[in-house]
């Protein structure tokens, strides 16, 4: 397969399919890369063209799917973080009644704001999650996570007054 990288670069590769699994609204295969020789997760939309072949193969002896893939999503797709963040108005609501990451506890500070706390991986999918709650979220901490959060919002505010 013809596949592009995060950095907009194609690389072909040799893989054998173990898993087809959705995270985060896309798709995603877990296999053998046989350019890297380890298992990987590739992105199907990044997928440029592919053969199928009638090649068959054997899943590796010592894989196993619980060490790449858990209720949360991918296990090995960056650093775990402990997020606190304090929601205001329906949001405050709504974070009571779902689950955002593991480890959570909800704890309601009055009837406008709940405290969400728990741990997620990936710092690009936090920031998509956390930027989701627009100004009804206030980061506690990481402090990484408020920097970036308080850059993107000058970023934006810059781009609409031009």
């Amino acid at each position: 397969m013809d596949y592009l990288s995060l950095s907009n670069k194609v690389s072909h590769r040799r893989f054998d399919p173990y898993k087809l699994f959705m995270y985060n609204n896309a798709w995603f295969v877990l296999g053998y890369d046989k350019k890297s020789y380890e298992i990987r997760y590739f992105k199907l939309s990044r997928i440029q063209s592919m053969v199928v072949t009638e090649n068959r193969f054997t899943v590796l002896a010592t894989y196993k799917e619980s060490d790449y893939l858990d209720d949360f999503g991918m296990k090995k797709n960056g650093e775990w973080y402990e997020i606190v963040m304090l929601l205001h108005g329906r949001y405050a609501m709504l974070a009571r009644e779902r689950i955002y990451g593991r480890d959570q506890t909800v704890t309601p500070i009055d009837e406008d704001t709940t405290e969400l706390r728990c741990t997620m991986q990936n710092e690009e999918n936090i920031m998509c999650f956390v930027m989701g709650f627009g100004s009804h979220c206030e980061v506690v901490s990481p402090q990484w996570l408020k920097d970036r959060v308080k850059d993107e919002a000058e970023k934006i505010l810059s781009q609409s007054i031009r």
